[in-house]
């Protein structure tokens, strides 16, 4: 949007005026996601994974192919968040879940593919440019259904955890740094679904939690000190514990537990007592079938948020963290058909967590672009999501040239991203008109600035 001519109105003495003392005016917030749009691909899809294929500073997609045949669906952004053609590289059988890092130390991302039918895990070596090719496969336990990557053992490069679902144990493969690996299994509870990694007690080394999908519980294995792991200890779920996320939810330097329930329909939050144990779990109600959660901070406020995939239901739920180890929602979103997982990054570029779902059942993955931090506040010019005096000063240095355009970028369903949020007379634009309404609302000869009739375009 280029610059526009500024007619001078002799307002700015006023502005300055009234800057400290006008009133704030502020919206309620609520989560907000746009309509799906879905990417078709070849296979059922189950698994997915979100980083940097290519380098180009944006995230690319890959999910995993959940039929016989397996393999991998790689999907690079077009850093708009609309994504190039697939490309599907051949796997084991039934390639459940898939895993992103720089396994071999070239600065590139590469996946770790898990093959449920097969009973290993699949590493796939990236060229720099998004391309990837197979670069070995390392036997595990009996259907490894979900696992996580990370450095257990300090030396530098990053390790892979699998759960066994019917082994009932994990795997532990260590990372030789050019990514070759080797196994050691630790017994775990009645079918492990996933693993997580991450240091929970504090002491500088990774330790491991997993769900027992029929043990109804986590069992959590602190590290000894050198990669290797001490028996677990069992901490109660309800039915059916599926996956997991390990963050610092409440603000106090340690890592909580988030279990996923499928069958019970709730997700269990154990708070962490400061030294890798855990207290009781407390448990929220969910939708029908949450099979998958992770973590981010979703609508911008600096507290980690929920998402949650919902098999039976196909949506995903959304819930807003406190920061204190609470949670208020769910926000629900129509997301497809069976989501199994999810993966969160910013597909766009506007500095928000964007959703990208696979559907076990359809042949499509649907991203769910975010626009909850843009709360389109009317005549919120620098982004701070409420209208004051001083949004008109920032205008008017804008038309001045003496500083940026309007820091909020919104999504509007007739124009695209627009700056929506400085908008102060309601006709979805940003010009001096808008400065002048936004001037004599302040000063009491006109109405407060209005929100632009089509923006944002959400759906729920």
């Amino acid at each position: 949007m280029g610059r526009l001519n500024f007619v001078r109105f002799g307002a700015l003495p006023f502005v300055l005026a009234v800057l400290v003392i006008f009133p704030n005016i502020t919206l309620a917030q609520d989560f907000r996601l746009l309509t799906p749009q879905d990417i078709a691909v070849s296979h059922t899809q189950w698994g997915s994974t979100a980083a940097d294929f290519n380098g180009d500073g944006y995230p690319d997609l890959a999910v995993s192919d959940f039929e016989g045949s397996g393999g991998i669906t790689v999907l690079l952004n077009q850093g708009d968040g609309t994504f190039g053609a697939p490309a599907q590289y051949p796997a084991g059988s039934y390639s459940i879940c898939v895993i992103s890092g720089d396994v071999d130390g070239d600065s590139d991302i590469d996946l770790v593919v898990l093959n449920e039918g097969s009973g290993n895990i699949q590493v796939f070596k990236n060229n720099g440019a998004g391309n990837f090719q197979s670069a070995g496969t390392y036997a595990v336990g009996e259907n490894p259904i979900g696992g996580d990557i990370g450095d257990i053992d300090n030396d530098g490069d990053l390790d892979v955890v699998v759960g066994n679902a019917i082994s009932d144990n994990i795997s532990v493969m260590k990372n030789n740094g050019s990514g070759v690996f080797t196994r050691t299994n630790y017994a775990s509870g009645d079918q492990p679904y996933s693993a997580t990694i991450a240091d929970l007690n504090n002491d500088g080394w990774a330790d491991i939690a997993n769900p027992n999908f029929y043990g109804d519980n986590v069992a959590v294995y602190l590290n000894n000190g050198n990669g290797t792991f001490a028996t677990p200890a069992y901490y109660h779920t309800t039915d059916e514990a599926w996956m997991i996320s390990a963050e610092d939810f409440d603000g106090d330097s340690f890592r909580e537990l988030v279990v996923v329930n499928a069958i019970n329909d709730d997700f269990s939050y154990l708070d962490n007592n400061g030294d890798g144990t855990f207290q009781t779990a407390v448990n929220y109600t969910c939708a029908d079938g949450p099979v998958s959660v992770m973590a981010g901070d979703l609508d911008k406020d600096g507290i980690l948020d929920l998402a949650m995939a919902n098999y039976w239901s196909g949506t995903v739920g959304l819930f807003k963290g406190n920061g204190n180890g609470t949670f208020l929602g769910p926000n629900y979103f129509h997301a497809g058909q069976h989501c199994r997982t999810l993966s969160l990054a910013d597909f766009n570029g506007d500095s928000q967590i964007d959703l990208a779902v696979p559907n076990e059942g359809a042949q499509y993955v649907s991203i769910l672009l975010n626009v909850s931090a843009c709360l389109n506040v009317p005549g919120d010019a620098n982004g701070d999501n409420i209208f004051t005096a001083g949004d008109i000063l920032y205008g008017v240095n804008y038309f001045k040239g003496q500083g940026p355009g309007p820091f909020t970028n919104c999504y509007c369903q007739s124009r695209g991203y627009i700056w929506a949020g400085a908008d102060g007379n309601g006709d979805c634009s940003f010009n001096g008109l808008d400065i002048v309404y936004e001037v004599n609302a302040i000063k009491g000869r006109g109405s407060l600035p209005r929100r632009c009739a089509d923006c944002p375009a959400v759906h729920q």
